[in-house]
């Protein structure tokens, strides 16, 4: 009998070439907070919350740094600011897959007494310091340096109520933050204009319209100060040349004021130089401020809260700006008047209200 041949059946086994689909790796986690409040007065209590995401993993720690030396590593801390003062804040999260840090620039504002700030659209802040009831001496004495007979009679003014005034000159970023315009680069945009330099080239008319824009955006009551607030703002309990004293050869000015013995022919960043006893900042030089009144004589008697004359031609600017000639016009008494609608390149202004 014929036998069949018999083969060796070879069996391979193939491994299959599929590729291993393992768990993907843990992406980097995406820091993120925020804070209520982010203002308010000092010791003010603020209520952080994570807003931190990860894929595919959860976060494991967090670190805060609050800007004041201090730290925590609760998710969602509250920390008191005791003293006043304007805070970075930084949150690192870390998970499985690395970490990340989210820092935001002075972005808790602990409000010293006396002060109250406002953030307007996109977070801009608009500072306002307090001045107390009560009287000063307006105007000068013949006799000071660089008096005018615009300033005289010096007379004693009273006010019966504190006010608010702008611990700054409005800026441009407050201005944009409520008009969205930029008057100032009307003829093209100036390398020397930050967000934090004054908001310039605006007539007395403009100061009306941001003004009205504000108070329907923040509900509140702005206007520009009386020539009498600005003068008693300015002068911050001081009766000579100017607020800082009556610097006999124009030595000090520098430290205190932007004028045309140093600012380069260009408004700075408001804030740059030294305060007055209220400290507020850039009453004299940086730009001319215009205020709420007419131009009128003064009274030889005392007065009572005055808001200058009922009518008239010319608006009342005061405290000298960058291009003031000499440091005469950077005085505290120092009076300027122009048209309404008239418009420089160093004119701006100062905002005030009542509590």
């Amino acid at each position: 009998m014929k036998r069949s041949a018999m083969y060796p059946v070879v069996v391979i086994a193939f491994l299959s070439l599929v590729p291993m689909m393992g768990c993907p790796s843990p992406a980097r986690p995406n820091a993120a907070f925020q804070v209520n409040p982010r203002v308010g007065a000092a010791p003010l209590e603020a209520h952080f919350t994570d807003q931190s995401t990860v894929s595919k993993a959860s976060i494991t720690s967090w670190k805060w740094e609050f800007g004041d030396g201090t730290t925590s590593s609760i998710q969602n801390p509250v920390h008191t600011y005791s003293t006043a003062g304007i805070y970075d804040v930084k949150l690192t999260v870390k998970s499985s897959g690395g970490s990340d840090t989210e820092t935001k620039t002075d972005y808790v504002i602990a409000d010293p007494d006396g002060e109250t700030t406002t953030l307007l659209n996109g977070e801009v802040p608009l500072t306002m310091v307090w001045v107390p009831a009560g009287s000063f001496y307006m105007g000068t004495n013949a006799g000071e340096t660089g008096t005018s007979a615009m300033e005289q009679p010096k007379h004693e003014v009273e006010f019966s109520q504190g006010f608010w005034i702008g611990k700054y000159e409005v800026t441009k970023a407050q201005w944009k933050a409520i008009m969205h315009t930029e008057p100032w680069n009307e003829g093209g945009e100036d390398p020397y204009d930050p967000p934090s330099s004054p908001a310039q080239y605006v007539d007395w008319y403009d100061t009306q319209t941001f003004i009205s824009a504000l108070n329907t955006a923040t509900a509140d009551t702005y206007r520009l100060p009386t020539e009498a607030e600005w003068e008693c703002a300015c002068r911050a309990g001081t009766t000579g040349r100017f607020y800082w004293g009556e610097d006999v050869g124009d030595i000090l000015i520098g430290n205190y004021a932007w004028w045309a013995g140093n600012a380069g022919n260009y408004a700075h960043n408001v804030g740059g130089k030294l305060p007055n006893a209220l400290e507020i900042y850039d009453m004299s030089g940086n730009v001319w401020e215009w205020c709420q009144d007419w131009y009128g004589g003064y009274p030889s008697v005392k007065v009572t809260d005055p808001t200058g004359p009922g009518t008239g031609t010319l608006k009342i600017l005061r405290g000298g700006s960058w291009y003031s000639p000499g440091a005469n016009s950077n005085r505290s008494a120092q009076r300027n008047a122009w048209a309404p609608e008239s418009l420089y390149y160093d004119f701006g202004f100062r905002l005030c209200k009542f509590d």
